[in-house]
């Protein structure tokens, strides 16, 4: 009985040794560049811009190679239950380490895919099956943020992120929206999404969708009585003689932060006129900007600017 009990130890044991064993060979050893391992440099993204544009220069250099570890911490997850019990015990010092919350090793990899910019291009595959799995919030966020700065040579994304922008999680919306104007790609299929965006609820949903559509350029036409429609509702003006005393048309709310946002929407809606029909801006535009109340690009009042 004992000799079939270390017998059946000693296989345990080889098969740990060998699990282990597979693991180590199939994990591909984290980049070292200048002495320090990538995720080191990638810490300084939480620092000051010197330490971001070293990190940047480690992770250019490092190239492509830094891809395999950037995707594993694109998909770092921990539990809700799990991150409050590590958080606490790390903050009464119980573990002998510092906790970190995987949503920054998220943040981290989409600072170095940002690094790469379009040399990531070989990553879309896996990035587009990550933001599919739906590891967590953070990690769709920051996978999505990650396809939009490798740009058009994301354009497989195309239908994943459409199917994004229109879903009823509402939450994602705004990142998938910036992501296809970054990409610019499949315009028949992406640019009536960006219209009906430009009605969403979100003011954020509305402000990337006017940004997006200007990608698009000519081939978003098909946008322009919409961009007409978004230019009447962003009419702003200033009235009264005080720093705070601002009306917006049809509202007579006082919020300073809606009216810079209805300032930078409008703002971009006009460029994409420009950009997308400039015949309509010229006619439209222009003519209207000579009153002072139609456009606002900069604003003053007696007491100075804001």
């Amino acid at each position: 009985m004992r000799k079939r009990f270390c017998t059946l130890l000693a296989t345990l044991g080889v098969a740990v040794i060998v699990g282990v064993a597979w693991l180590v060979v199939r994990t591909p050893a984290e980049p070292v560049y200048q002495g320090k391992r990538l995720r080191v440099w990638l810490q300084n993204y939480a620092g000051t811009r010197q330490a971001r544009q070293e990190a940047d220069a480690a992770v250019r250099q490092i190239g492509t190679n830094a891809i395999p570890t950037l995707l594993g911490m694109l998909h770092a997850y921990d539990a809700p239950l799990k991150i409050k019990l590590l958080t606490w015990a790390s903050s009464h010092r119980i573990l002998g380490f510092r906790y970190t919350n995987p949503s920054v090793f998220n943040e981290q990899a989409f600072m170095g895919f940002q690094a790469l910019g379009p040399d990531a291009a070989c990553a879309v595959p896996k990035l587009i099956k990550l933001l599919d799995q739906n590891v967590s919030g953070s990690s769709k966020i920051y996978t999505t943020r990650t396809l939009a700065v490798i740009g058009p040579e994301a354009k497989e994304a195309v239908p994943l992120l459409l199917r994004i922008a229109t879903s009823t999680n509402v939450s994602d919306h705004s990142d998938a929206i910036w992501a296809l104007g970054q990409i610019h790609a499949e315009p028949d299929k992406v640019v009536p999404v960006l219209i009906r965006a430009l009605s969403n609820p979100s003011q954020e949903d509305q402000l990337f969708a006017a940004i997006a559509l200007g990608k698009f350029r000519g081939d978003a036409k098909p946008a322009v009585p919409a961009l007409l429609e978004a230019l009447k509702s962003a009419k702003v003006t200033l009235t009264g003689s005080g720093r705070t005393n601002v009306t917006l048309i049809g509202s007579g709310r006082t919020n300073i932060t809606h009216l810079l946002w209805q300032t930078d929407f409008r703002r971009h809606v006009e460029q994409d006129l420009q950009q997308i029909d400039p015949e309509t801006y010229v006619r439209v535009v222009t003519n209207a900007s000579q009153t002072q109340s139609n456009s606002l690009d900069f604003f003053t009042v007696p007491n100075g600017p804001f």
